[in-house]
């Protein structure tokens, strides 16, 4: 088991290779996903403040929906990051 905690939120427990996205929906946590999860939107990033090691590589499409200076920034897309460790989150206020 592995550890996320949303900074605004619960800190969970979660198998390992879990998906941030999977693991807020399993919590209750509220974090939009438009797309439903298909890495086509972007409505599920989220910012790393701690763990981004503990986290599974960036694939390309997520990349491209991402953009470069988001990935620079250190951003994921909930719906495709799988923890491997623990993590602490942010989730942006988009509206």
């Amino acid at each position: 088991m592995v550890k996320i905690q949303f900074e605004s939120g619960p800190t969970v427990s979660v198998p390992y290779g879990t998906t941030i996205l999977q693991a807020a929906t399993e919590n209750n946590v509220n974090l939009d996903s438009f797309c439903g999860g298909t890495c086509s939107c972007s409505t599920c990033r989220v910012e790393i403040l701690s763990g981004a090691k503990n986290l599974s590589k960036r694939k390309p499409n997520e990349e491209a929906v991402l953009g470069p200076q988001r990935c620079e920034n250190g951003d994921r897309l909930s719906c495709q990051t799988q923890v491997q460790g623990d993590v602490i989150v942010r989730i942006p206020d988009y509206f």
